[in-house]
């Protein structure tokens, strides 16, 4: 699995996706990681087509992961939309498949130290996703927390190694053998966050970083705005339902929201 991946997210404009996958790819980047619930998944594969017609990379250049939306509630289901994934994809096979969501719990602030040990000493991989953590707002995280992408420590650091905080805090994850898996469409911050791999911390560097850990687990009380979202985010993806073969559906909760899509 290659050191360093990327994905891209826009439920409002899916055109810049495939644009953004050929910058990461030409930029350097070997890890792409799409999924069912971003609507990406044509649009990377349309990318990926392109590089490979052009002669910049093979398929086997690529590490591509993919996952299974989490309304799949039987896994006889499983079979089905992995086809109907690797059709969009035009591939004929991925490289990873990852359950979306399997928890539905985001901690900026507890970074899972020991459990990264334990997983990294029965040689399980592990993947940073939204790996700038708490240095950037979350949805339903109203806490102000050091750092930020301002913070002295971590300004200081990135003037002494010539590279920006972004590139620092991507370093911090490969320098504990973390794949940090970061999304950008932006081709200048694309670049940026490929080119981590000309500097290291050293041990001072990163027990500072560490030393950030709050420890501190957030709990989302406010459900029903969380389910909301997920309505949202349903409906763009119905709108797309002809290309993604979506039929009648329905998604419900315990409490007062249904959505409903015909």
């Amino acid at each position: 699995m290659p050191a360093y991946g990327t994905y891209s997210v826009d439920f409002n404009d899916r055109v810049p996706i495939r644009q953004g996958t050929i910058d990461a790819i030409e930029a350097g980047c070997r890890h792409i990681d799409t999924a069912f619930a971003y609507l990406t998944e044509d649009m990377v594969g349309e990318a990926i087509v392109d590089v490979i017609k052009r002669g910049i990379v093979k398929r086997e250049d690529i590490y591509v992961t993919t996952k299974l939306s989490f309304e799949l509630w039987n896994r006889k289901l499983v079979v089905p939309a992995m086809k109907k994934a690797l059709k969009r994809l035009q591939l004929k096979y991925v490289d990873l498949v990852l359950i979306h969501t399997p928890v539905n719990v985001v901690n900026p602030t507890f970074v899972n130290q020991e459990l990264v040990a334990y997983s990294q000493s029965k040689n399980i991989t592990v993947a940073g996703y939204s790996s700038f953590g708490f240095l950037v707002k979350r949805v339903f995280n109203d806490l102000s927390v050091p750092p930020t992408f301002e913070d002295p420590k971590l300004v200081r650091m990135a003037k002494k190694h010539g590279v920006t905080v972004s590139q620092i805090v991507q370093r911090y994850l490969v320098d504990r053998s973390i794949i940090p898996i970061a999304a950008s469409l932006n081709k200048i911050h694309i670049k940026l966050n490929v080119d981590i791999f000309d500097f290291t911390l050293n041990p001072e560097d990163i027990r500072t970083i560490s030393e950030f850990d709050r420890n501190l687990k957030v709990f989302l009380v406010d459900y029903n705005g969380l389910f909301q979202i997920m309505c949202d985010g349903f409906k763009r993806l119905f709108q797309f339902r002809q290309s993604y073969n979506l039929q009648q559906y329905e998604l419900r909760t315990n409490g007062s929201y249904t959505c409903n899509f015909r």
